[in-house]
């Protein structure tokens, strides 16, 4: 039964976030690619990053993406049992849902739009950043539009705020730790623009989900 009502959760909140009300978040993150690609930010960003940005940066935000919402949901559960309180267990299933959510929605737009990752190796000579192959899976999801890193992590970080509206510094640190991961991975695995997309819908989710959640995640 409760397995039947997490997907009853799961299918409400993905046909919210992509009715009408949230249409335009979707409409703009598209529109900010397509400027960023024709003007040429996303190459120039990517030469940039190349030539003066540090290459452990990226795999320290790479790996810090893959863990960190798994030791919080992991540390939130813990807490719940060891403490007896609803709170921490609502809270849990919250970020949860949005980390579900929040995959789930970056790797369906990565499936059908087939972006091509930033190159790997010089000489860094031709724009790439327009290389699209749209279709059904013409391109792996590791990497890819949006990045999934960002709008996980973007997505958390909004959940928790709108969950814990009072909470300032937690705040602070939520979406300074979802910058930091999300701007990192653009250090050679994602484009600027898939950095801003993915922190964008994540906020979006995030917001969605802990509105959802807040009058009842109890004391």
């Amino acid at each position: 039964m409760k397995n039947q009502n997490h997907i009853r959760t799961f299918r409400r909140l993905l046909a919210e976030l992509f009715a009408w009300k949230y249409v335009a978040v979707h409409i703009f993150v598209i529109a900010v690619t397509y400027l960023f690609v024709i003007l040429g930010v996303d190459w120039n960003y990517f030469l940039f990053t190349m030539r003066f940005v540090p290459r452990p940066i990226l795999f320290l935000a790479d790996g810090l993406g893959f863990l960190i919402p798994i030791l919080l949901l992991v540390t939130l559960i813990l807490l719940g049992k060891w403490k007896k309180k609803i709170l921490f267990g609502n809270t849990a299933m919250a970020l949860g849902l949005t980390t579900v959510l929040a995959f789930a929605i970056s790797t369906f737009y990565k499936i059908f739009t087939g972006r091509i990752s930033p190159p790997d190796e010089g000489p860094f000579t031709t724009d790439i950043s327009g290389a699209f192959h749209f279709g059904f899976m013409h391109e792996s999801v590791i990497g890819g539009w949006p990045s999934s890193h960002a709008t996980i992590m973007f997505a958390l970080a909004a959940c928790l705020m709108v969950l814990f509206p009072k909470f300032r510094l937690m705040h602070c640190f939520a979406f300074a730790t979802a910058f930091f991961i999300g701007i990192g991975v653009t250090f050679g695995f994602h484009w600027l623009s898939e950095f801003i997309a993915g922190a964008l819908i994540g906020v979006t989710i995030g917001t969605v989900v802990g509105e959802m959640y807040k009058e009842t995640k109890g004391k």
